[in-house]
């Protein structure tokens, strides 16, 4: 799936979905599926953190 474009991805995640879906539904998927892609991004530009890094940010909220 990675080789698609975005709208072609968006149209798969909402081809994926019942008939009946309604709209804010569609749109939550459509959110996780851009942070997805955000991630995915993120790992490819080595912009990642690890877990031991992740728990120190949190301990200094």
């Amino acid at each position: 799936m990675s080789d698609l474009s975005i709208k072609q991805r968006v149209l798969l995640t909402i081809e994926k979905l019942p008939e009946n879906v309604d709209i804010e539904s569609m749109m939550y998927e459509l959110y996780v599926l851009e942070n997805i892609q955000k991630g995915q991004n993120d790992i490819q530009n080595h912009q990642i953190i690890t877990v031991d890094q992740l728990l120190q940010d949190i301990e200094s909220w």
